[in-house]
């Protein structure tokens, strides 16, 4: 009887279990910050118990060694890849935990499943670059910049008029911000050109797959016309922005052709003797002059038909891009009629050996005349195709 009037009459205040708060900071990234004061009953709760009773709707991977955080207000990434920005070692970007104590945040060395949530605390989380050791910090929220201050109480007398409940804020999310170009669309084979965005407000970025930072200036040299895409996830969607960059093929180049040249140089019969030829050609050389040596009464033979011996010259492949066409040249001496000879005299045979030396001597000399001509010709021809 004294126990069950002890627990009637007991004061209101005394009755009813104390009410605990705790302050809650998470940094979704991009400037966007959310804060929650979280009330339990109990009279420590886990940091863990603290996130899922903010209602910001965290992603974990509960592991053997404890629960690892994905993902909060659907930023992160997803529960079967939580460490997706996290691969190749060295620095990544994670959900970080801290303890704001002493006015200071400190980076947690305990998992949240495990560390105790007393009346009065301020924990946090941050989305960003960090490493097993260090991180950014999430915004330094003291504990009466979350949660209010409540009122000292004053005895009213009780009315049937309901009490209002402290709605948490939420603060308003901005748009994001997003800027990608290049320093030039359109690159000749070979060359390269920078690629530059600048973001805000956003909670993950991505380089055609790659996890990239929120600004950031990378050199890329394609060898083939591509696509360039960047997408941007943030809370409550996402985006994908793509810069095209293309690479002009590289000009061709055509071969060098040689060019050859053909000169024809006539061959006198092998039948015909020294002295016809020479009698022969003093006669097309000197047809006014009378001849010393007497007319006979014996015809004389036809001419005979001569050969031709064909001479191949190759001209070097020109430096241009217009090929020399084949000039085919053709020289030829005067064809030498074969001259059946008459008996001649000791004085007249002498004649007519000075005559054939002379004659050879101009043969030679037209000859080679000719050879010389025609190089000239060639390479005044090949300097005018260069200027050209």
């Amino acid at each position: 009887m004294i126990i069950g009037f002890l627990l009637v009459h007991l004061p209101p205040q005394l009755a009813a279990q104390t009410e605990n708060r705790a302050a809650l900071v998470v940094n979704l990234g991009g400037g966007n910050v959310q804060t929650r004061c979280v009330t339990f009953s109990e009279p420590q709760i886990t940091g863990y118990d603290l996130l899922l009773r903010s209602g910001l709707n965290p992603v974990v991977d509960v592991q053997g060694m404890g629960t690892l955080v994905c993902s909060i207000g659907g930023v992160g990434c997803p529960a079967d890849n939580c460490l997706c920005q996290c691969s190749g070692g060295g620095e990544c970007v994670y959900w970080s935990y801290w303890h704001r104590i002493n006015g200071n945040w400190q980076y947690s060395q305990a998992g949240a499943g495990i560390y105790p949530i007393t009346d009065g605390v301020v924990d946090g989380w941050s989305w960003g670059s960090g490493s097993i050791n260090e991180a950014t910090p999430p915004p330094n929220f003291a504990f009466e910049d979350v949660c209010q201050v409540p009122a000292t109480a004053t005895a009213v007398p009780p009315t049937n008029t309901p009490i209002p409940t402290n709605t948490p804020t939420v603060a308003a999310t901005p748009p994001p911000e997003i800027a990608f170009t290049a320093d030039a669309a359109t690159l000749n084979a070979g060359a390269c050109t920078n690629l530059r965005w600048r973001t805000a407000y956003i909670s993950a970025l991505y380089l055609n797959g790659d996890g990239v930072t929120g600004e950031e200036v990378r050199e890329v040299c394609p060898t083939q016309t591509e696509v360039y895409t960047l997408r941007v996830v943030y809370p409550g969607g996402e985006e994908s922005r793509s810069l095209t960059i293309t690479v002009l093929p590289a000009p061709e180049t055509p071969s060098p052709t040689a060019t050859t040249v053909r000169l024809a140089t006539a061959v006198p019969p092998a039948q015909s003797s020294p002295a016809a030829v020479a009698a022969a050609t003093t006669a097309d050389l000197e047809p006014t002059q009378p001849s010393p040596v007497a007319q006979v009464a014996e015809p004389t033979a036809a001419p005979a038909e001569t050969t031709a011996e064909t001479i191949w010259i190759t001209v070097p492949p020109q430096p241009t891009d217009t090929a020399v066409p084949a000039a085919a040249v053709v020289a030829a001496l005067p064809a030498t009629p074969q001259i059946e000879a008459s008996p001649v005299s000791a004085v007249e045979s002498q004649g007519q050996v000075a005559k054939e030396t002379a004659v050879s001597w101009v043969s030679y000399i037209a000859f080679f005349s000719i050879i010389l001509i025609l190089s000239l010709l060639i390479l005044w021809a090949n300097r005018k195709t260069r200027t050209s």
